[in-house]
């Protein structure tokens, strides 16, 4: 039973991999949903404290990196990570130098050790798209990549789910390691095209980290 789950857990992986290629793999493809700028609540970090340049940022998905070179541009260390060689070339093609950035291929859904932690955590679309039983290896990441007090701010789409069913899925994969902090729901990046609402939780890191 446990090299058949693991079989289909890795056929999922490739499944994940194989989609995220399609979307990514012209040059110049704009998705609707995709942000030329940082999200609102990304921007709101800095009013709220939990962004303060000098921090070191780890965006899970990060596309062709426009929110991580406007962290890196403001004074963060950023690492972006993207399950997209496409992405990720263009990405490092488009900031080939700009100092405290850095991109890579990684895959969040299988172990993954980054050599060090990060003081903030972005998800702005990632989690919303994993299976179930992949969501355990996301989940078991993020806590390698975190410390005591580290923030973590995911976002999951309420197209097919409501706002409390998404609380309830956050809290339920993160606590108690994280504690949930905050809630809101915001406007997708393109509203002209898109209308549902996306739900965004910060979480913040309250036990140190497992060894």
């Amino acid at each position: 039973m446990f090299f058949l789950q693991a079989a289909l857990a890795g056929y999922k992986r490739f499944r994940n991999r194989r989609s995220w290629e399609r979307v990514w793999r012209k040059p110049g493809n704009n998705p609707p949903w995709m942000a030329e700028t940082p999200r609102p609540f990304v921007l709101r970090g800095f009013d709220h404290g939990w962004l303060v340049p000098g921090m070191k940022v780890l965006e899970i998905g990060c596309g062709r990196g426009n929110t991580a070179i406007w962290l890196a541009r403001c004074g963060f260390k950023v690492l972006g990570i993207d399950v997209s060689g496409h992405a990720i070339r263009q990405a490092r093609e488009a900031f080939p130098t700009q100092e405290g950035l850095a991109f890579e291929i990684v895959d969040i859904c299988e172990r993954v050790s980054f050599g060090a932690t990060f003081d903030v955590i972005l998800d702005t679309g990632c989690l919303q798209h994993l299976s179930s039983d992949l969501r355990a290896h996301y989940r078991d990441n993020i806590l390698r990549a975190s410390h005591a007090g580290s923030r973590f701010v995911v976002t999951l789409h309420t197209i097919k789910s409501s706002l409390d069913a998404r609380r309830a899925e956050v809290q339920a994969l993160f606590s108690p390691a994280f504690k949930l902090v905050h809630t809101e729901e915001v406007p997708p990046a393109n509203t002209e095209v898109l209308r549902h609402l996306n739900a965004v939780f910060h979480l913040i890191r309250n036990e140190e980290r497992t060894k």
